[in-house]
């Protein structure tokens, strides 16, 4: 399940300019019969030559509208959008109005992403996802707003990230029209996962929070800002120790982006406060550590909270015995508690319930879990 908090506005086009145009026209006579036959001869030139100019233009004008519609090809990058001319102009010319009206939009129309989806086999938990993801706006801005699927600089790409813009924009521009499809197929799409995860290669149930990871982090990989990933020296604790929490943050988060860093990334990716205290030296040890998702417990009972599981989540845990770490300061394992905050909160928060228990005999929670249409997480950040 996800759970989103609110995202920017869509920019507003630029307007059209008109433009206007005036004729200048002169006249002059002549008495001598000789000179108005030379200025109906030079007449009838001009007419000809004006004539063979407008057939010129005319072919020039076919010319400039082919290459025309060959460059928004290649600027699509071969979109399923954008048709060629076939023998069926009206069919062409309504596919041309659809995506007009889908370049137009400020906003996603209000009766828009009515479409569903062909169920595959067994495949209801890659259509939820996609559902989901279809309706969360930073995606739908990027993929079919402003139409930027293509590999960055310096990347092949997989294909799944125009595989992903395909889908979008059938889904929206089909049920933005009033004769719209009802439904497609994801295909393409899966096809494009299960190259990247071959476990989705079949037709049988899977897990929907694992696809959807896949899928996040594979259009990451196609949309990543950083073609080559530099190596980057190992992190200087001592420094960082010294460091305020606000300062260690910013640091280790903008040593993240000089790897990863994407669209999908500003979206979904989040940083995560862990706080370790030697209980006895009283040392702290604290790191910052970016996160997906936020795998949350379960509380044991028949009837729970988003809240609760997320105070269950940031509660104080105490690490003993074999789960003893080594404290810094005393260079041993020592007795200490552990505690998690929220600190760099996504666009997009994405929540999993971890509805399975136990270690060698895992056994499925039916917990009914209750969750509000807005969620507050401020008592969760530091």
């Amino acid at each position: 399940m996800g759970s989103t908090t609110s995202l920017p506005t869509f920019g507003r086009g630029n307007p059209h300019s008109n433009y206007t145009a005036a004729k200048r026209s002169a006249s002059s006579a002549g008495t001598d019969k000789q000179h108005r036959k030379q200025q109906s001869s030079s007449s009838n030139g001009a007419n000809s030559l004006a004539r063979s100019k407008s057939c010129s233009n005319a072919n020039f004008g076919k010319q400039q509208k082919q290459h025309l519609l060959q460059q928004q090809q290649q600027q699509n990058g071969g979109l399923e959008s954008t048709v060629e001319p076939a023998t069926n102009g009206s069919q062409w010319h309504k596919k041309q109005k659809q995506q007009q009206r889908l370049k137009n939009l400020q906003r996603p129309p209000a009766n828009g992403g009515l479409v569903g989806l062909n169920n595959l086999g067994n495949t209801c938990y890659m259509n939820s996802i996609l559902q989901c993801l279809s309706h969360t706006e930073p995606l739908l801005r990027h993929f079919v707003l402003e139409r930027r699927f293509q590999p960055s600089a310096g990347r092949n790409g997989s294909g799944l990230a125009k595989a992903y813009a395909n889908l979008m924009l059938r889904m929206w521009a089909a049920s933005a029209s009033p004769t719209g499809a009802d439904c497609t197929s994801p295909t393409e799409l899966k096809q494009c996962v299960a190259q990247y995860a071959p476990r989705f290669r079949g037709y049988s149930q899977q897990d929907a929070q694992e696809f959807l990871r896949y899928l996040l982090e594979g259009l990451h990989e196609d949309l990543n800002l950083v073609s080559v990933r530099p190596k980057l020296p190992p992190v200087d604790y001592e420094h960082l120790d010294l460091l305020l929490d606000d300062d260690k943050a910013d640091e280790l988060w903008q040593r993240y982006l000089q790897q990863e860093n994407s669209p999908v990334v500003e979206a979904f990716v989040g940083q995560l406060k862990s706080t370790l205290e030697c209980c006895h030296c009283s040392h702290k040890s604290v790191t910052f550590d970016p996160f997906w998702d936020l795998a949350l417990p379960i509380p044991g009972k028949s009837r729970t909270s988003l809240d609760a599981c997320l105070k269950l989540f940031t509660n104080q845990e105490t690490l003993d015995g074999n789960e003893r770490p080594t404290c810094d300061r005393c260079r041993c394992r020592r007795k200490c508690v552990k505690r998690f905050h929220l600190y760099r909160l996504p666009s997009v928060l994405v929540i999993h319930l971890m509805r399975f228990s136990g270690e060698r005999f895992k056994t499925k929670l039916n917990t009914l879990v209750e969750y509000p249409m807005e969620l507050d997480v401020s008592e969760f950040l530091d």
